[in-house]
């Protein structure tokens, strides 16, 4: 488990500064139209958790997938 959040620690840095855009446009699209901002929030969080989650997942998969097995002598 350590291992696993070190190596999501690792994308931090990336991770936040696409928070911070996020929530400036969300604040942008806010103060322009309030109504259209409401239409529209669900869609923008279902986006923001892809963008977040979609490339972390397929990375870790794939470096799961290199991992060699440990021989085990029987």
């Amino acid at each position: 488990m350590k291992h696993n959040l070190k190596y999501l620690a690792s994308y931090l840095p990336w991770l936040l500064v696409l928070l911070a855009f996020d929530l400036f446009t969300a604040v942008l699209l806010w103060l322009s139209d309030v109504r259209m901002f409401q239409a529209l929030i669900l869609l923008y969080i279902l986006a923001t958790v892809l963008l977040f989650f979609h490339p972390i997942i397929l990375t870790y998969k794939k470096k799961k997938e290199k991992k060699p097995l440990p021989i085990n002598p029987s």
